[in-house]
């Protein structure tokens, strides 16, 4: 989304541990994307549960979220979990079912599918796979929150700030920086 490695990205989960914060220009308007941790549940006092907190600093701020789950492995309890989590709190979201680059992300889409959320995107993160579905409907949803008159008119762009949130290894990384 960046065009740019301003992520970490590790084939060992965990490893981005606090929010990462990038600009990026899609479909000729900038937004603010941001990185966050694995969405795991834990203890408030752990590791796993300060890196949840930051996640969750995130997710309130956000204009819209991106969901990013693991096509090849499929929906797991914790995607549930946190497509409540989302409802809840009523904020915009795309589904983006990652890893969508062989047959096996195939089963997953339509595994992810059942999860109820619209739009539901798939992607390959690492091989710039169904970018070209995604970045519409990100700014499907900008032309629903801010009309291009009232940009007009203030006489300034409104930023989006887009938080990509899932489980750890979804892709979340790699998609910020595609």
């Amino acid at each position: 989304m960046c065009g740019r490695k301003t992520a970490l990205v590790s084939p060992k989960p965990g490893m981005t541990r606090d929010r990462r914060e990038a600009r990026a220009e899609i479909c000729d308007r900038e937004y603010v994307v941001i990185d966050t941790a694995g969405l795991e549940e834990a203890p408030a006092e752990s590791l796993q549960g300060r890196m949840m907190k930051q996640t969750d600093v995130a997710l309130t701020s956000a204009d819209l979220v991106l969901l990013v789950v693991d096509g090849k492995s499929g929906v797991n309890p914790a995607d549930r979990y946190f497509v409540d989590k989302i409802r809840k709190l009523r904020k915009a979201a795309i589904l983006v079912v990652n890893k969508s680059d062989a047959d096996r992300g195939d089963v997953g889409y339509f595994e992810a599918m059942k999860l109820g959320m619209e739009p539901t995107v798939h992607v390959s993160a690492e091989h710039g796979l169904g970018l070209d579905e995604l970045y519409p409907a990100i700014d499907a949803h900008f032309a629903e929150s801010v009309s291009l008159d009232e940009e007009e008119k203030s006489g300034k762009k409104e930023t989006l700030k887009i938080s990509i949130i899932g489980r750890p290894n979804a892709g979340k990384s790699t998609l910020t920086n595609a």
